[in-house]
């Protein structure tokens, strides 16, 4: 193992030794709880909350509150345990203990007040940095400035998916400040900060969303096999979910970096994946693969695929541009990249969200010694499509001086899959043996997998005690607004079964106009009304219209405060009683 590896190994074993000595007075594998159940949470007031966690088989546990709570449960032989304590009206700064007979776990700064649960695709996901330049939330510098509450408190789910619901995920709550801001979904803060300012206690906001996902994948099989067109499901699952264990057991075998424990705006920044031989001259590159770009590698022989692919290509200039100075032109690259000329690099962008932002590089004259230049680029996808594809826009090499005299850059490219990303993690591939590109298997489950978020995104987080969901979906479902309908009405009931209360409410948002397939196009209208029908069948269901603020031409709309606010207004008026216009005329008939 070389001494990067081994570095990379050490970092990882002690980024999960921190993950699992943080809350623990004495640690031990024995005793653990729920992610959801850490410092900085808000539990649900005056109600019956459960807690639950997992020991040795047949341990006693007491779970005590510095409000006055105790109980004593014994685990099961599977050591899997579950407690009930009541809490009590808002306020806080409290602690709960939960005790075995070996070790002890200890969640400080509890608030009580009140938990919503905030789920859907992009527009529920945006945070407050957005994705420049176009994809903004309005005014968010100046908000994240002013912004201090650490009465509000928001756990956001970290990504994942999986074909078998998952009894834990990955993520933390942190306090609504300066810091954290940037990283908080802007419509939940939003619908947070309402219930805050006309309630007065605190509000906890759990934020379990990933954008471009269809509402299939937030949905069980259970649910979705009632439906002929997921007739074949259940009998598919099994053999693909032997896939996903063979592969993720294949996974596990190769160098990792979590990311999980890392700053949103720092994760992405200078990783290494002992790959740098990838940007220089004298590397060879005549058994890498080929793709036609721009392309969105979606639709290639690489398909679904997160992670790091480094693309090069030699391109011959003029004589005439020998020892001067030169710009790379690129479109917008999905997600991140990497530029090098010659073995230099020379521009980065890496940091999330800039996937319709075009790179410009200046390339320096002491590069261009020849007639023929090495242009490498490492592009990482974390989420959704990946790579160079916006055509719109050309891929060239011009001078500095004299833009107008370009050499174009579209067409074959050499490529090399070196890292692939899932759930939060990168797993390192061998370079020189080009490993992924030799494998067995191939990656079988995305995030728009039927069942896949819901199992590893919905699923970790019952029974934790909520008043409610918010959702803002529908976007990637567009085109199939003729079942729409029916797949959120059985999506509601499915998570109100797991939750155990069939009244929970559901507030919803209508998706903005946008031009998906040109202005004319009424798909998004036809998507709107079936969210509008939906409400029919889903009792105790709200929707939010967004018609006036939304932009035919930006699909994720910069006005986010209002979103929430009005999501806010559905939940004081029904779930709180206050005096609040919740909802204009809606349509009745024609």
């Amino acid at each position: 193992m070389s001494l990067i590896e081994i570095s990379l190994t050490m970092i990882f074993r002690f980024s999960i030794i921190v993950f699992f000595l943080t809350n623990v007075s004495s640690f031990s594998q024995s005793l653990s709880l729920p992610s959801v159940f850490s410092d900085n949470m808000v539990l649900q007031q005056k109600t019956k909350v459960t807690v639950w966690g997992w020991s040795f088989k047949e341990d006693e546990i007491t779970v005590k509150t510095s409000w006055g709570q105790a109980t004593t449960i014994k685990s099961d032989t599977s050591g899997k345990w579950s407690a009930i304590i009541n809490t009590i009206e808002a306020g806080g700064p409290y602690e709960l203990t939960v005790t075995g007979k070996k070790s002890e776990l200890k969640i400080k700064n509890i608030l009580l007040g009140e938990v919503w649960l905030c789920s859907g695709q992009s527009n529920m996901e945006m945070t407050f940095s957005g994705w420049p330049p176009k994809d903004t939330v309005y005014r968010a510098a100046e908000e994240i400035k002013k912004i201090r509450n650490p009465s509000i408190r928001m756990f956001t789910v970290v990504k994942s998916y999986s074909l078998k619901p998952e009894i834990n995920c990955k993520g933390n709550w942190k306090e609504a400040n300066a810091e954290n801001l940037k990283d908080f979904s802007a419509t939940a803060y939003y619908f947070g900060s309402e219930l805050y300012k006309k309630l007065n206690v605190p509000i906890g906001l759990i934020n379990t969303s990933w954008g471009g996902t269809q509402i299939k994948s937030w949905t069980s099989i259970e649910a979705l096999s009632i439906y002929p067109e997921f007739g074949a499901l259940k009998e598919n699952f099994q053999q693909r979910k032997g896939e996903q264990c063979s592969r993720e057991k294949w996974l596990k075998k190769h160098v990792k970096i979590d990311l999980s424990n890392l700053l949103a705006s720092e994760m992405w920044k200078n990783l290494n994946f002992s790959d740098s031989v990838c940007s220089t001259t004298n590397y060879s590159d005549l058994e890498w693969e080929r793709m036609k770009l721009p392309i969105q590698w979606e639709k290639t022989k690489l398909g679904e695929f997160d992670g790091a692919v480094w693309f090069r290509k030699t391109i011959d200039i003029p004589e005439s541009w020998k020892g001067k100075e030169l710009q790379i032109d690129l479109p917008g690259i999905d997600d991140m990249d990497q530029t090098w000329v010659n073995g230099v690099k020379v521009g980065a962008t890496e940091r999330p969200g800039y996937w319709q932002t075009p790179r410009h590089y200046k390339i320096p004259s002491s590069l261009i010694t020849s007639n023929k230049i090495l242009i490498a680029i490492r592009i990482i996808d974390h989420q959704g499509g990946g790579g160079i594809w916006d055509t719109q826009i050309p891929m060239s090499i011009c001078l500095k001086s004299d833009t107008s005299k370009k050499v174009a850059l579209d067409g074959n490219w050499k490529y090399l899959v070196v890292a692939e990303y899932s759930n939060n993690t990168f797993y390192l591939f061998d370079i020189k043996n080009r490993e992924y590109q030799c494998r067995v298997s191939a990656n079988t489950i995305g995030p728009n997998t039927s069942t896949a978020l819901y199992n590893a995104m919905i699923c970790p987080l019952a029974p934790f005690a909520i008043k409610g969901f918010i959702w803002y979906q529908g976007e990637s479902n567009v085109g199939s607004s003729d079942q729409y309908s029916s797949y959120q009405a059985s999506m509601v009931r499915d998570w109100r079964k797991l939750w155990g209360q069939e009244n929970l409410p559901f507030y919803f948002v209508q998706i903005s106009p946008y031009k998906y397939s040109g202005i004319m196009n009424t798909e998004s209208a036809e998507l709107r009304n079936a969210q509008r029908v939906s409400m029919d069948s889903i009792k105790n269901s709200g929707m939010v219209v967004t018609l006036d603020i939304g932009d035919v031409n930006i699909i994720h709309p910069s006005k986010k405060k209002e979103v929430g606010e009005r999501l806010a207004y559905w939940a004081l008026a029904k779930d709180y009683q206050k005096n609040s216009t919740y909802s204009g005329p809606l349509y009745k008939s024609f």
